[in-house]
């Protein structure tokens, strides 16, 4: 009582006064803010019920509609042999009557009566399940009673006859139905579907001939160095001027493959037409003349301005070869249509003609390719890789190509820069089989 007088004190005295006069304008702030918490808080807490109740009633919505086709389906039978035995326990099959063998595997009704009133006489094996286990080579034991049958409405035995040799050396009547095992009939599909295809596929020859064509677009370029007999030749400016101004450019390779195969190795050639070229973009002036003798330069005269030589040259210089390889490759199954080829060897090149012209590394000045000399006779090495689509009669590859020069095409006692042509690109190749029988 003495507590709740001063509570009743405590409210009278704060009657009297100013409700704002007992707290600070910063305490009522707090206070709001507090209040403001508390009040975004029950909206959190109200959202997530919210949001637990739909997920939970989402779930057990899914959850039954998953279960329905499962129950369904797990009362449905699964077999033939399902459904002969749910017909042999059902109500309809109280008029049959089979005669057990322990000795044989397969039971067999023989002609049943025949009934009047359209009822229709049905041959049904039964295997009980005491002799389903039984040795399927035993003779099956056929009845000496008449055993009629009327159909159900809920199920409807189709006449069957066996295509499969019967285990029995007894003679079955012709006009004898009899349901067929589904083990039997999936056995019987696969094995034919076997055959089929082991008729209709001819033998994979391990040892054949393939001839076709070849086309390779390719980017060539160049490996140059220095003649250390005759680098003394080399003008100082020939680097700047002349060398920085030839790029790589576009070429080809056309003509006939032919390859060997003896398993998984293969041998291959043939006779190609190839290309080797250079971009040149000459843009200079030729201010001062080299004094040299036969073997070096010793000194340079630099020349009158109104005797500068302006070289100004953009085009291509090309090479064409005659190719014929010699390759040793080996082959790799990845699946039954394609496989992957790798082949490395060598090539013969003779050069057949040049086209172009060529800053001289001793003077700077421009002269034609037909003027200078070249090698005749070069030997090239080449390795490819790729895939190939290899049907019976039929191949068509894809792979990367990289072909060099093996000797420098400008001869080494004439030229004091050695040049070895080479080419990357991709080789499209296709051929025709010819076994060997």
């Amino acid at each position: 009582m003495d507590n709740l007088q001063h509570i009743d004190d405590l409210l009278r005295q704060a009657s009297q006064v100013p409700a704002n006069a007992l707290v600070n304008a910063s305490d009522w702030a707090v206070v709001e803010k507090r209040l403001k918490r508390r009040k975004n808080r029950i909206y959190t807490v109200w959202f997530f019920l919210a949001l637990i109740s739909v997920s939970s009633l989402g779930v057990l919505i899914h959850h039954e509609n998953s279960n329905a086709p499962i129950e369904h389906i797990a009362k449905a039978p699964r077999s033939i042999a399902d459904t002969h035995n749910n017909l042999l326990n059902s109500q309809d099959t109280q008029h049959v009557k089979i005669v057990e063998s322990t000795h044989k595997s397969h039971l067999r009704p023989i002609a049943p009566e025949t009934r009047v009133n359209h009822t229709q006489t049905v041959h049904i094996p039964a295997t009980p399940a005491h002799t389903r286990t039984t040795n399927a080579v035993s003779t099956p034991t056929r009845s000496t009673e008449h055993v009629p049958y009327t159909p159900s409405k809920a199920f409807t035995l189709l006449p069957i006859r066996s295509q499969l040799p019967s285990p029995s050396t007894e003679t079955v009547p012709p006009n004898t139905l009899h349901l067929i095992p589904l083990t039997k009939i999936v056995r019987t599909a696969t094995v034919a579907k076997t055959i089929s295809t082991h008729e209709n596929t001819l033998p994979d020859h391990e040892t054949h001939w393939e001839i076709g064509i070849s086309f390779t677009p390719s980017l060539s370029s160049k490996i140059t160095s220095e003649n250390a007999r005759l680098n003394g030749l080399i003008n100082r400016s020939y680097y700047d001027k002349v060398a920085n101004s030839e790029t790589s450019a576009f070429s080809n390779t056309f003509g006939f493959n032919t390859q060997y195969h003896a398993k998984k190795w293969f041998i291959s050639s043939g006779l190609f037409m190839t290309q080797r070229t250079e971009q040149l973009d000459y843009n200079y002036q030729i201010t001062e003349g080299p004094n040299h003798n036969a073997t070096v330069i010793y000194g340079y005269v630099p020349l009158d301005p109104q005797s500068y030589e302006s070289v100004v040259y953009s085009g291509a210089n090309s090479y064409h070869f005659l190719e014929i390889p010699l390759n040793i490759g080996y082959k790799t199954s990845i699946s039954p249509n394609f496989e992957i080829r790798t082949q490395l060897g060598a090539s013969y090149m003779a050069l057949l003609s040049r086209e172009g012209k060529k800053g001289n590394f001793t003077t700077l000045e421009l002269e034609d390719l037909k003027d200078l000399q070249f090698a005749q006779h070069n030997i090239a090495a080449n390795i490819k890789t790729g895939v190939y689509l290899n049907k019976q009669r039929f191949v068509l590859g894809v792979e990367p190509l990289f072909g060099i020069n093996l000797n420098s095409l400008r001869p080494a006692e004439t030229s004091a820069i050695k040049t070895k042509p080479y080419g990357y690109g991709l080789n499209i190749t296709s051929a025709i089989k010819l076994f060997k029988l």
